[in-house]
């Protein structure tokens, strides 16, 4: 007999949502921006999961209309693996086949077993970065040429995005475009960098064509454009593979922190 249960939250129990925020505070925040969501018609109650049991709440879960979106769980940290289980089954019902989940490490058991028998399949494991960019001076490089975002159908640009496997790229109109070139002056190395979210910059490290890389200009690149965010952000948050070896060097060289794991998985049909 299961001694949980899983429903969505109503108006009345809407504080249940935010019950495994530590901080009362911000819980009460996250609480009230809710609210203002569900009435703005951003949210729906429905797309909310809360597991419950004799101890109170267990688990919540908020699934996106949008299936590309992940879901991102929030667990109390003693929670056993059956309840744990459960709500990612039940996720997994309600997102479908192209349905994702992301544990983070300071969210959820980062358990693979449990999230596996609940139907879920590991993609990868990702970590999270963050540079204090508070006080930080921006970083010389004679060598570094500002872009504009309409530069990008430039054939040179072009032909080095194709070799990056990053074709398809397109950026945000209020992010800075940033390019690094070989000694014969052809640009080799790309980077972009704009705000993420309030008082945090986002930098999209492009990439070194292939043949250039082992000499350091992606580390010259990711600091110079920390440099361009630290007079408009606090803080830069930065996400890459765990076994991407050559950018844990480059965050680490330029003195970001990792403060989080998380990983990744799909749906099993």
């Amino acid at each position: 007999m299961n001694t949980w249960t899983i429903a969505h939250p109503t108006l009345p129990t809407l504080s249940d949502l935010h019950a495994l925020v530590s901080d009362p505070a911000e819980a009460a925040e996250r609480t009230r921006q809710t609210r203002q969501r569900l009435e703005n018609g951003q949210l729906k109650l429905e797309q909310w999961l809360i597991l419950r049991d004799v101890r109170g709440v267990e688990g919540v879960a908020l699934i996106s209309a949008n299936s590309r979106v992940p879901t991102i769980p929030r667990f109390r940290r003693d929670v056993s693996p059956a309840h744990f289980t459960a709500l990612l089954r039940a996720v997994h019902h309600r997102a479908g086949p192209q349905g994702r989940l992301v544990l983070q490490e300071d969210l959820a058991p980062m358990n693979w077993d449990a999230a596996a028998a609940a139907g879920w399949h590991i993609d990868s494991e990702e970590l999270i970065y963050q540079t204090d960019l508070r006080g930080r001076l921006a970083t010389p490089e004679p060598d570094a040429r500002s872009l504009r975002t309409t530069d990008l159908d430039r054939p040179d640009l072009q032909a080095l995005l194709a070799a990056l496997d990053r074709a398809d790229l397109s950026l945000p109109d209020d992010w800075t475009l940033v390019g690094l070139p070989a000694a014969d002056g052809t640009l080799v190395a790309l980077g972009a960098c704009g705000p993420a979210r309030p008082g945090t910059g986002g930098i999209d490290l492009i990439g070194v064509h292939p043949a250039y890389r082992g000499r350091g200009l992606g580390k010259r690149l990711h600091a110079y454009l920390l440099g361009c965010l630290a007079g408009q952000c606090s803080d830069h948050s930065g996400v890459t593979g765990a076994d991407n070896l050559a950018m844990r060097g480059v965050f680490a060289a330029s003195g970001s922190q990792h403060i989080h794991t998380q990983l990744y998985f799909r749906a099993l049909p």
